[in-house]
């Protein structure tokens, strides 16, 4: 499998910090980026890996002549500014049937698998990986169907704060024989794939999009360049694991209709396999509805007692629950700070795909579980739910 990274860019928003390296030779903890990225790439079976490349290409073209991995690494060069499309078309010739196309100056370690089985599965020709976001006035929105099918892109700006979405998350799978006719018009300068090409695919109907958890970074703003030295390297050093995923009420605890407080009646219903998990060193996670808080009834402090609560009462049982999750939003909602549509209200995977943010989840062998058949069915396509 062949994926092309775009290293070409002028790191204009680094300079100050890195005057005389391309924005994918950043250190991070004395690491060159680009060598996270090709260590993630190869540890998915990625053996073909061709560079896009422009500013500072020379230091690009010295690095990759002292990487000791098992990939072929070539690298192609921009004589001027091409643009993520015209970069890409640059490559024309070196490209394979299926390819990816990744942002050199973001680390997102997703899981490929994901995005091959359901490009497979689908038959699919162009699938955007995307990231959930609770930031969309700084990212945007990338809009979809129930069949993953991308609808609208949504500019950055557009929104306030506090409105959570789905965001393109740089990393791209392709059929070549899908870009034929964009390659074929293009006049041999600038051009942006997500700008010229993905609107038109929309409009094709043509351009799907996957949710897929992860660790998602962006080093070309210094702040988060910074977070990275440590984020990075940290997120490097564990391990990926399956996670358990449990509703909250009326499968640990009793639901008497927006149940809060320290009055609650437990339920043996997931001991079983909360057992199972805390045996396998697998990360127990609690994601729960508590339109409760959006509604009027109590607090998201009440909430979190409660949550409390439950832990302690497993935890007295030998069963330990690592984490909760919980959506206190709901579009009909009488508090106006919670009013509002979100994507982590199940079955929405937000919270799920926060849970992969912070600890690293395999989540296709994964286990979410509830009592609600509409909202424990969580839509993600490769995420395993089961219903009692």
């Amino acid at each position: 499998m062949q994926a092309l990274i775009l290293a070409g860019g002028f790191g204009t928003r680094l300079k100050d910090i890195l005057p005389d390296l391309p924005k994918p030779l950043a250190p991070i903890d004395n690491v060159p980026f680009l060598l996270y990225l090709l260590t993630h790439l190869s540890k998915h079976n990625i053996n073909n890996v061709t560079l896009l490349t422009g500013y500072k290409s020379e230091a690009i073209e010295n690095f990759i002549q002292n990487v000791k991995l098992s990939i072929n690494i070539e690298i192609i060069k921009e004589n001027m500014p091409l643009g993520t499309a015209g970069a890409l078309f640059n490559a024309w010739n070196k490209l394979e049937p299926e390819f990816y196309l990744i942002n050199g100056d973001s680390y997102f370690d997703a899981d490929l698998s994901l995005l091959d089985n359901y490009f497979r599965d689908k038959s699919i020709f162009a699938l955007l990986a995307l990231r959930y976001s609770q930031d969309a006035a700084r990212y945007g929105n990338v809009n979809f169907n129930d069949e993953f099918k991308v609808t609208s892109f949504i500019e950055k700006n557009t929104y306030s704060n506090n409105v959570d979405c789905f965001i393109n998350a740089g990393l791209y799978k392709f059929n070549k024989s899908i870009l034929t006719s964009h390659y074929n018009s293009w006049d041999g300068g600038f051009l942006s794939i997500e700008n010229s090409i993905f609107p038109k695919m929309v409009e094709e109907g043509i351009l799907y999009g996957l949710p897929v958890g992860g660790l998602f970074i962006d080093i070309g703003i210094a702040e988060d360049y910074r977070k990275a030295n440590v984020i990075i390297p940290n997120r490097i050093a564990e391990t990926v694991t399956p996670a358990l995923f449990l509703d909250r009420d009326n499968l640990l605890i009793e639901d008497n209709g927006y149940t809060y407080g320290t009055d609650l009646k437990f339920l043996t219903k997931a001991d079983t396999y909360i057992k199972k998990a805390n045996t396998e060193k697998q990360p127990v996670i609690v994601v729960s509805n508590q339109s409760g808080v959006a509604r009027g009834y109590f607090l998201e402090e009440d909430v979190m007692i409660t949550n409390n609560v439950v832990k302690t009462n497993f935890l007295n049982k030998g069963l330990v629950i690592n984490d909760f999750y919980y959506c206190p939003y709901h579009p009909d909602g009488k508090i106006e700070k919670y009013k509002k549509f979100s994507y982590s209200r199940k079955p929405y995977p937000g919270m799920i795909l926060s849970a992969c943010e912070k600890y690293k989840i395999d989540l296709k062998g994964s286990l979410m579980i509830g009592d609600n058949p509409v909202a424990d069915n969580i839509k993600l396509p490769y995420l395993n739910c089961k219903i009692i």
